[in-house]
């Protein structure tokens, strides 16, 4: 009877020391995709934040080429198209592309 109680609490033992393993693995496990949410959400939130950035410098280039005709001339020579961003739903500034 002895060995028979020795055997079923070595066992038991084992299979909750591997209840426990499994605990340290899924809870890192969650850990892990937890950051890789929260840097996903942090490029997110920052992707509104940079394309805004954009269009505020494309639209201050543009009130800034009507004013200098020199900076309009340097845009016109790097084939750089300005459209006025109030009439236009293309991005403000766009990069022509250059042929072969």
């Amino acid at each position: 009877m002895k060995h028979l109680q020795f055997w079923i609490l070595l066992v038991g033992s084992l299979f909750v020391c591997a209840l426990y393993v499994e605990q340290i693995y899924l809870s890192r496990a969650i850990s892990q995709q937890q950051q890789i949410l929260y840097s996903s959400q942090q490029a997110a939130s920052l992707g509104v934040t940079y394309n805004s950035s954009w269009k505020q410098l494309a639209t201050r280039v543009y009130e800034m080429s009507r004013q200098d005709p020199a900076l309009a001339d340097v845009l016109k020579r790097n084939q750089i198209g300005i459209q006025d961003p109030a009439t236009s739903t293309a991005p403000a500034s766009t990069k022509a592309a250059v042929g072969p």
